[in-house]
């Protein structure tokens, strides 16, 4: 796995200038994800499909999706015996509805699995929102919202998101309270680290933003119920991937706000299905989740312009108004 890993990550270039480098990549995945060699070879064939979704997103791999997510899912099919295996295969698919929400779905439209009558899309869909809570680690939960936020901002909304509606909310805000708790974690980590090397070189700016991410994982009340691997990483998280660069752009933080921002605005109607059941605490949290979008985006902002000698990125402007205290403008 480490060598595959490093074929697709370290030189993309090459692994997509012939098809048959991928053919050979997904002939080893599917063989493994059919055979017996057990779910943690299962799980780590899983992940490499994953991965090679994430690295080639914009990069015209579309005949490759619908084969790795059959692969991931079929799997499904069969018996599961740990939750690894099942949000692994289930990451697949989310990696690809973030890779392409349409391709995705037109996928799962027609995916035929024996002795599966229902529908394919609210499997996967029905089956995800149960499990959400069984993903963990940064890069998992990260997946889960940015998956989630593809899904909802669609024009076309499947139809059995109206059936789920009620539960989309309260597990992004599960998401987001896992990810408070792993930022936190891993930006502790990360300044022991750095005191390690060298004590009187601290960055202001950083350890202000590390204390803000700590308050406020230990605001949720909850810090006698962290399990261990709630804030640590998974076993496969340290096969990175594109998003975990901590240079990458993609926040899930602002991408979640500004998405909510527009659904707010553009749809009115889907806006009230998903905030409907909401109460007090929740509406409180996911204003905490948009507060925390823009002190973020103000910390990557501060770090860029650190890092570029003093030039000033321009970044889109996402209003900093964001209401879930009501209904949206244009309802009743």
């Amino acid at each position: 796995m480490p060598l595959l890993h490093n074929y697709v990550t370290v030189d993309t270039d090459t692994l997509l200038s012939d098809t048959k480098y991928l053919e050979m990549i997904y002939s080893m995945c599917k063989k493994v994800l059919t055979g017996v060699a057990g779910e943690d070879a299962e799980c780590h064939a899983a992940k490499l499909l994953e991965v090679i979704i994430l690295q080639c997103k914009g990069r015209g791999i579309d005949q490759c999706i619908p084969l790795f997510v059959e692969a991931a899912l079929e799997r499904l099919t069969r018996e599961v015996k740990t939750s690894e295996l099942r949000t692994m295969c289930l990451q697949v698919a989310i990696a690809a509805l973030y890779y392409n929400p349409h391709l995705l779905l037109n996928t799962l439209e027609n995916l035929r699995f024996p002795n599966n009558v229902e529908p394919v899309t609210n499997h996967f869909i029905t089956q995800w929102l149960n499990d959400v809570d069984c993903f963990l680690g940064l890069h998992d939960r990260k997946m889960c919202v940015l998956g989630l936020c593809a899904l909802i901002d669609m024009e076309q909304i499947p139809q059995v998101l109206n059936q789920v509606s009620g539960q989309i909310l309260p597990a992004f805000i599960l998401l987001f309270n896992g990810l408070k708790r792993a930022y936190a974690c891993h930006a502790e980590h990360e300044n022991d680290k750095e005191l390690g090397s060298d004590e009187d070189d601290i960055d202001e700016d950083g350890q202000e933003y590390l204390e803000i991410l700590a308050k406020q994982a230990g605001e949720d009340g909850d810090d006698e119920d962290w399990e261990e691997d709630d804030a640590e990483e998974t076993a496969l998280e340290g096969y990175s991937t594109i998003i975990d660069d901590e240079d990458n752009p993609v926040d899930e933080y602002q991408i979640f706000k500004a998405i909510f921002q527009t659904i707010q605005n553009r749809n009115p109607v889907w806006y009230q299905a998903l905030t409907h059941g909401l109460n007090e605490e929740q509406r409180k949290q996911l204003q905490d989740i948009a507060t925390l979008a823009d002190q973020r985006r103000a910390a990557h902002e501060s770090k860029m312009i650190e890092k570029h000698g003093g030039y000033k990125f321009s970044a889109p402007v996402v209003p900093s108004s964001f209401n879930f205290g009501g209904p949206a403008p244009g309802m009743n």
